[in-house]
């Protein structure tokens, strides 16, 4: 999850899963998972702010030193409706986290004997913890904006929906060294935002949206959209037509990689794919492949019953 705070900020209850896997030309692939769950608590209709909770789960494994990663994090959130288009919120998260290392599938310099390879060397590295947990917590705050009630997430005409939030991970910058000298987590900034307007009247819409990511000395910036097609709206009243719709785009990491992407919605679900193309230095070892994303998300509500225009 890029924010705490977007835990209840747009649909009723949504469940996500994700799965990545890159540089396999370059070695052992990389490869990354996630699933997450959130829903909102108390949202009446006449309330003026209710509550969100959520739970996120998260797997890493860095190519063949099997630096794994594993987390679970919890979420809570406060959202306040500031009128009829538009609720700010705010969110904190905390949870657990565990690295571990396979130090059996490092190579070392002092290993070589002058002709070859001997693992059988000494490595002359100070020896590890296999494994280290921490505690680690998150907060952030997010805007939404709406121009059609947000019980409703209907596509159509004059329809313009757009979040922007700014979130702060690893706040207690949890120590994650595998030895006895400290190595404290950098926090992490993260600047995002996206919209779905729709163009004029038709089935067309675009879904623009970036994020920035800041930690130490490490900058990300991704940017791109996603233009919109929607194949038949759900029937209104008795929901035997199921609405459909699909999207294709570019996004580009800044420096490094342009990002193809495709997804496919029906009724309350919707599925995704990407597939990333490398442009950096690094391409002479990736011969410019990168890696695919799948996607499978189910939000809560109906994104195609049709509504009287406003």
């Amino acid at each position: 999850m890029q924010n705490p705070a977007l835990a209840g900020a747009v649909y009723d209850m949504q469940a996500n899963i994700n799965y990545k896997n890159q540089w396999g030309t370059v070695a052992q692939p990389f490869s990354t998972s996630s699933a997450s769950f959130d829903m909102k608590l108390n949202n009446r209709k006449k309330s003026k702010s209710y509550w969100a909770t959520g739970v996120n789960l998260f797997n890493d494994d860095a190519g063949s030193s099997k630096l794994r990663i594993d987390a679970i994090n919890f979420t809570l959130a406060y959202h306040v409706k500031l009128n009829a288009n538009n609720v700010l919120g705010g969110g904190l998260q905390g949870g657990f986290a565990q690295r571990r290392i396979n130090y059996g599938n490092f190579q070392w310099g002092s290993q070589y004997n002058g002709t070859y390879y001997d693992p059988n060397l000494p490595s002359n590295e100070i020896d590890g913890l296999p494994s280290k947990i921490y505690v680690d917590c998150a907060l952030g705050i997010n805007w939404t904006y709406s121009n059609r009630a947000f019980t409703a997430k209907v596509i159509g005409n004059n329809y313009k929906k757009f979040n922007v939030g700014l979130s702060v991970f690893h706040v207690n910058r949890p120590d994650v060294s595998f030895t006895q000298l400290a190595d404290p987590m950098y926090m992490k900034i993260v600047l995002h935002g996206q919209g779905l307007f729709s163009l004029g009247n038709s089935n067309m819409a675009v879904a623009p949206g970036f994020t920035f990511y800041n930690q130490g000395s490490s900058l990300e910036f991704f940017y791109g959209a996603l233009m919109r097609y929607g194949l038949n709206q759900s029937s209104r009243y008795t929901g035997f037509v199921k609405g459909s719709a699909f999207s294709v785009g570019l996004f580009h990491r800044l420096a490094d990689a342009f990002v193809a992407v495709f997804q496919y919605e029906f009724s309350d679900y919707r599925f995704g794919l990407s597939y990333d193309v490398n442009h950096s230095d690094l391409r002479t070892a990736t011969r410019g492949l990168g890696g695919f994303e799948i996607s499978a998300s189910y939000m809560l509500a109906n994104t195609y019953k049709s509504s009287r225009r406003r």
